[in-house]
């Protein structure tokens, strides 16, 4: 069974080469995730609820990010 999934993988077409608007929507991400990530470890002046907030956005960015990548070698 293993050596089935790796003759298919094998035979599987490299991805088409990622669009301009694709590669705009994956820099605005991967900026605003900085951005955030940024702000959450200086927390100067954060309450515990802009801090929950800003962990569950950047979860929501990373996890967004991991999924394009996971259907993109499909």
């Amino acid at each position: 069974m293993a050596e089935t999934r790796r003759a298919s993988s094998a035979r599987r077409a490299p991805a088409p080469p990622r669009t301009g608007t694709e590669l705009l929507v994956l820099t605005v991400l991967v900026l605003g995730l900085a951005l955030n990530a940024l702000a959450l470890l200086r927390h100067a002046a954060l309450s515990r609820a802009d801090v929950l907030l800003g962990a569950t956005v950047l979860l929501a960015g990373v996890t967004l990010l991991v999924v394009v990548g996971v259907y993109r070698r499909r």
